[in-house]
């Protein structure tokens, strides 16, 4: 896990040594282990590499070809000014040596990389390519990348198991060739106003060097319709993501061509199939198991996440199955008992810490809490926002945020978590009302009756609450728009927005409803835009800023391992929604492993906390602070009188715009 960011220029366009090394700079706590530059003269044809102040002293004049041997802090006025600028910051995970040293490059340094995550199928692709004559220097993943693209081109990222934003410099090619994974778990965000292309891996380092307008259009999309990352467009005008699953391939002359690579279309391909459930959760077992396996390659110490949920106990049976095989042959950092951690509290209502005493009943492992409290919310919010660089949806993101940070606190580099299992086995409530509702569509009573009759009678689900949920769907895509007037009027959620700001963007429910229409009848559908699109992609922002503060590296192998989701994106809608429960299919592969209390739990929580709670108490010692803020979007004349109906996405907003 590292950052990368670099300047490009077109049409002849010298760039300026001073803003890359100010981009660098502040993405040092995504890679405190080394630092590296690479410049590249059109004119000339001629590469340079740097060092910085945080390169290791090992590092440089050594023997092999991207060894830097020249300080890019000193001396640099008297340096020409280039047409390319690359920056690197390393967190060193493998192979800890010099030679992993950014930006790499192949024997002939025609091909130079900086590469942001992890290529974890790295060992069996080297094999290959050492089969067809490559030649490696290092034992990094990054390397990898390095001779694949040289093997392959850019049909390299098919090859790639893992979790990927990265940009090579072609020198043959005279082309930049970036690229980001499949889920968007790593960040890639750009400008391109047409004289240059500017990229990094997070937005900070874009405002480094450039002032960026707030994006009016994402912040209604955030308040209005609670939506965030469900476009190429980010909260700063003219900075864009990378979507995932995408390459760009920038010339010099200021082409830029973006080409997908991976088509997320083919969930419920399967759906008329008859299958075995027994058969698949056994295949998607072992999936898991090596998917868990491979996320498993570190010379760091690794530890995992644990809620106490279905999905990261599974990912802790599985390690401890794992490490009790006896293969520790594949550079293990698990020394002595897998490390897990927790956010817990007080109030039994968000509490989920008696599901790790549970699973700890039948697992070793070393089990770490912390316990959020309002007054640290009070004082971290502020930090938090900046972390995130955009809005977020709660403060659950702050439970996130403390988990991190207590695993660094206890020595971990890597981490292991949960997210995109929600998405892809269909984990939320919602999706059994999308299974409900499709059942109808299809003219498939049977299904429904038998779907109601198990939420009923094993999982305990209330009549009234099944009711509300298949009226709710519906409601949405329908009448939409009514929805947004009664909220306005009834909930007031809406009144705090500014008249005209709310209503110059109001045509946005018209698009929004349209999309709610095209998944309201498929679960598979639902699935597909949910896991492809924004929710996913939201859950991995968070997920990687938080890490990457701490200067981990967050490992995710429901969301990004290709092989587990070939398998699991086909199968038909009753193998993820069967007999009142969601994620089934995932139920019944972990059930060996899991205690039934897990397994079959009843409930459904994820990092939850008491918002509302901290939200008065926020209120309560920072009013006056909230009052004085100035918005463009909201009325803070409105909030002062009715302050007791504020909401997160509010409080978020108003420091954001004063602190962005």
């Amino acid at each position: 896990m590292c950052g990368i960011c670099g300047l490009v220029g077109f049409n002849g366009k010298k760039q300026d040594y001073l803003k890359i090394l100010k981009m660098n700079s502040t993405l040092k706590h995504r890679g405190p282990d080394d630092e590296g530059y690479l410049s590249f003269d059109l004119d000339k044809n001629q590469t340079e590499i740097y060092f910085g102040n945080d390169t290791p002293q090992e590092t440089i004049g050594r023997d092999f070809l991207y060894s830097p041997s020249k300080s890019l802090v000193q001396g640099k006025e008297n340096l020409p000014n280039p047409i390319l600028l690359f920056g690197h910051r390393r967190l060193s995970i493998i192979d800890l040596s010099p030679l992993g040293h950014q930006p790499m490059c192949n024997e002939n340094g025609t091909i130079w990389l900086i590469f942001n995550g992890e290529i974890y199928n790295y060992i069996e692709l080297k094999a290959e390519l050492l089969e067809k004559g490559h030649t490696f220097v290092s034992k990094t993943d990054a390397e990898t990348i390095v001779h694949s693209y040289e093997e392959w081109g850019e049909r390299c990222v098919e090859k790639f198991n893992g979790m990927w934003a990265f940009a090579i410099l072609d020198l043959k090619k005279k082309a930049i060739f970036c690229s980001r994974d499949r889920s968007g778990v790593k960040p890639f965000y750009y400008f391109n106003d047409k004289k240059e292309f500017v990229f990094a891996s997070e937005i900070r380092a874009l405002k480094a060097i450039r002032d960026f307008n707030h994006n009016e259009k994402i912040v209604w999309d955030y308040l209005v319709l609670r939506k965030t990352n469900h476009t190429e467009e980010t909260f700063y005008k003219e900075i864009y993501e990378l979507p995932p699953a995408h390459n760009i391939i920038v010339n010099f002359d200021g082409i830029l061509t973006i080409r997908k690579y991976w088509e997320c279309d083919y969930f419920g391909k399967q759906e008329e199939k008859i299958v075995s459930i027994n058969e698949e959760a056994n295949e998607i077992s072992k999936l898991i198991e090596e998917s868990i396996r491979i996320r498993l390659r570190s010379d760091v110490a690794i530890g995992s996440c644990l809620s106490g949920g279905l999905d990261s106990s599974t990912i802790v049976a599985n390690v401890n199955r794992i490490l009790s095989d006896g293969n520790q042959h594949q550079n293990f950092q698990l020394k002595n008992l897998q490390k897990t951690f927790t956010a817990a509290y007080n109030n039994k209502k968000y509490d989920e810490s008696r599901f790790v005493e549970i699973l700890k009943s039948k697992y070793q492992f070393d089990s770490k809490f912390v316990y959020p409290q309002k007054e640290e919310f009070l004082d971290d919010v502020g930090k938090l926002i900046q972390v995130q660089e955009e809005p977020f949806s709660s403060t659950s993101v702050y439970a996130q945020y403390r988990v991190m940070k207590l695993a660094r606190e206890n020595g971990i580099t890597v981490l292991l978590d949960g997210q995109g299992a929600d998405e892809l086995f269909g984990g939320y409530l919602n999706y059994f009302n999308n299974y409900l509702i499709q059942s109808i569509s299809k003219f498939k009573p049977q299904i429904f009756s038998k779907e109601i009759y198990y939420a009923i009678s094993k999982r305990g689900v209330s009549p009234l609450s099944i009711f509300k949920g298949l009226l709710k769907e519906p409601i949405k895509a329908f009448f939409l728009n009514d929805t947004v007037n009664i909220r306005k009027r009834i909930f007031k959620e809406p009144r705090f927005i500014k008249k005209d700001f709310f209503n110059d963007y109001r045509k946005e429910v018209y698009t929004e409803a349209q999309e709610l229409k095209k998944t309201l009848f498929s679960l598979n559908k639902k699935l597909q835009s949910d896991f492809c699109g924004g929710q996913l992609r939201a859950l991995l922002r968070y997920e990687d800023k938080n890490s990457m503060a701490f200067s981990i590296e967050s490992r995710t192998p429901f969301a990004d391992d290709i092989n587990l989701i070939d398998r699991v994106v086909s199968l038909p809608s009753y193998c993820k929604i069967s007999c009142g429960w969601q994620k089934f299919i995932l139920r019944k592969a972990s059930e060996k492993l899991l205690p039934k209390e897990i397994c079959w739990r009843k409930d459904k929580m994820g990092f939850e906390t008491p918002e509302r709670e901290w939200i008065q108490y926020f209120l309560q010692q920072n009013a006056s602070a909230i009052y004085d803020l100035k918005s463009k979007f909201l009325d803070t004349e409105k909030i002062k009188k009715e302050n007791s109906l504020i909401n997160w996405k509010h409080i978020n907003i108003l420091f954001w715009e004063n602190i962005s």
